[in-house]
Parts: structure tokens; C-alpha cells; sequence
């Protein structure tokens, strides 16, 4: 395709970030969950692209090393929010 595909802008790593970022909070599965999936149509060389629902946040070019500050400005340094 024409488009830069999330999984090879390291989408999977971006993924292990989530959930370890969760985890380290005791989050993970608590009332939240991840999961991968196909296409969001956010596509770009730059970074994958991830979205928060049922809040329908929505970002693009994320890569790993951005998982911390996007998850704490989401959730709240301890994911106390969630």
C-alpha cells in the first residue's frame, strides 16, 4: 500500500510499553484492558498509532519512549483515573 504500516513503526513494542506502563501500576486488566488490532487509519513511518475507548482518544506516531507521558497525562502517574 501507499501507507506506512503502524506494525513496522514498532507497534509491537509500543503495545509491550502500554501494558508494562499498566502493570507497574497494577492497572493492567483492573477495569482496563489492551489490545491490538488492525488498522486505525493513522497510519505513519513515524510511530504507531493507539486509541483509548471507550473515551475515544485518539494518537498518532507514538512510539515507545512516548507511551509514559502520553499514559500519564491520560490516566494520572499512579492510573488512579482509570
Amino acid at each position: 500500500s501507499e501507507h506506512d504500516c503502524c506494525a513496522d513503526a514498532g507497534g509491537e513494542a509500543t503495545a509491550t510499553a502500554v501494558k508494562t506502563w499498566l502493570r507497574e501500576r497494577n492497572a493492567f486488566w483492573s477495569p482496563v484492558g489492551v489490545s491490538t488490532t488492525d488498522c486505525l487509519g493513522l497510519c505513519s513511518a513515524a510511530g504507531t498509532a493507539i486509541t483509548i475507548q471507550p473515551r475515544d482518544e485518539w494518537y498518532a506516531e507514538v512510539s515507545p519512549e512516548d507511551v509514559p507521558a502520553l499514559l500519564t497525562e491520560a490516566f494520572g502517574a499512579d492510573a488512579g483515573q482509570i
